[in-house]
């Protein structure tokens, strides 16, 4: 049996294309309850969905019992399973997830398919940060490294952990043609062209809310409400302004999973941007267009998108003349 952790939408694709080369039972494992859902109405055949529930982390000691007793239940569980291969796809975050892979290296072979270039974040190491690795360390026995981001640290799994663990490193080519026949069978979406990508702008404190409304609905207007579908970010759901007019994509379906069906990928701050530009298809980022908060944390993510752009090129769209000459164009 192949036991798949498929921890964020990024890692859908990855995931169904494992499934359709596999001859064997797939178990896929997520901590996502939009991905859970995914996958129960895809209803795939030989396929196990297991839903870890939110651990509701505190800072107590009681709390970190029942993550302790948490992840030894679940252990218990995946080993019943007798997973020959676990497949994972991320090398930073995970909560447990890291322990459990850690641990089932001593009953199967790990295997990493890096899904997204390094984060251009620096290494910083002071109090802040040692205090967060000490805790990580406790519920995972990984010492992971400090990543700075501007506001906050990232923890990323070390490279001596995939070396410690003997993992295989596996570049994996997700199986474009079989993905959009199983959706097409799968879901109905309305005849649009565009995509406005919503969500995680305004809650994580890069635009204000009142700048983000106002020129959002600008941006709406130029366009069309008729020719917008809105995808909603799986984690941030909200919307605001005249996002809230538009005819929605569920935010449970991956938008790595729909570049068959669109033609254009308007958003802030998203890999699907790369994506998007890497299939030829328009991709335009809102960056430019806001009045941010935090100007040094949107260089980076810039740099970010920029650096996951292999083959395309993603438009960084400064004002709506921009945009109208380039939709001119489309």
């Amino acid at each position: 049996m192949k036991l798949i952790f498929c921890l964020s939408n990024l890692f859908v694709p990855y995931a169904l294309t494992l499934i359709n080369s596999s001859e064997e039972k797939v178990f896929i494992y997520t901590d996502q309850e939009g991905i859970y859902r995914l996958f129960n109405e895809l209803a795939l055949k030989n396929v196990e969905v297991y839903y870890r529930e939110d651990l509701n982390i505190g800072k107590n000691f009681k709390s970190l019992r029942k993550i302790i007793k948490k992840r030894k239940e679940v252990l218990k569980y995946l080993i019943k399973k007798n997973p020959q291969e676990v497949y994972f796809f991320h090398n930073i975050f995970g909560s447990i997830e890291n322990w459990l892979i850690k641990k089932l290296s001593k009953c199967a072979v790990l295997i990493h398919i890096p899904v997204f270039n390094e984060l251009p974040y620096e290494k910083r190491y002071n109090l802040k940060s040692v205090v967060g690795i000490l805790k990580k360390y406790f519920i995972f026995n990984i010492i992971m490294e400090p990543l700075w981001d501007g506001q906050n640290f990232l923890y990323k799994i070390p490279e001596s952990f995939f070396l410690r663990h003997n993992v295989r490193r596996l570049e994996l080519n997700t199986d474009k043609v079989y993905i959009k026949k199983l959706l097409f069978n799968k879901y109905n979406f309305k005849n649009k062209k565009i995509v406005l990508l919503t969500g995680s702008v305004v809650e994580t404190g890069q635009v204000d809310k009142k700048e983000y409304i106002k020129k959002i609905n600008n941006l709406i207007n130029e366009i069309g409400r008729d020719n917008i579908l809105v995808k909603p970010h799986p984690i941030f759901t909200n919307r605001y302004g005249l996002e809230k007019e538009l005819d929605e994509i569920p935010y449970y379906i991956p938008i790595n999973l729909l570049y068959g069906f669109f033609d254009t990928y308007i958003g802030y701050y998203s890999t699907a941007l790369s994506e998007a530009a890497d299939l030829n298809l328009n991709a335009i980022s809102t960056l430019n267009y806001f009045e941010n908060l935090n100007k040094d944390k949107v260089k980076k993510f810039k740099q970010y998108l920029i650096a996951n752009t292999k083959l395309g090129r993603i438009n960084f769209l400064n004002d709506l003349n921009l945009l109208k000459n380039f939709l001119l164009r489309i």
